[in-house]
């Protein structure tokens, strides 16, 4: 024998019972939908901060590197202005320098 419920065995209660459960799995299921879409938007939010941290990064990186390398050109003009006894090349380290200090263009 089997304990299936038939049309001729169900009473009331016991389909009253398997239609809460039916649309309380009902429910379980569209919150699980709701849920995943949740997740894939911060998901997909998540992938974005990622992609623009590292682009900051790398900008910072780069500025970094440029900053570095005026200092170092700076350094080499001072050197040349206080060692050179060539009077054009002083004059193209201060020139340089002026360069420099300008402000920058937008």
């Amino acid at each position: 024998m089997t304990d299936r419920l038939t049309v001729d065995t169900i009473t009331s209660d016991q389909l009253d019972a398997l239609q809460l459960q039916a649309a309380r799995m009902e429910h379980a299921v569209q919150q699980y939908a709701e849920l995943h879409v949740r997740l894939e938007d911060a998901e997909a939010g998540i992938t974005a901060a990622i992609r623009q941290r590292k682009a900051a990064e790398e900008r910072a990186s780069k500025a970094e590197r440029a900053e570095a390398a005026i200092a170092r050109v700076r350094r080499l003009c001072e050197l040349t202005i206080t060692a050179s006894v060539r009077v054009q090349a002083v004059a193209q380290a201060r020139d340089t320098l002026t360069a420099l200090d300008e402000p920058k263009e937008q």
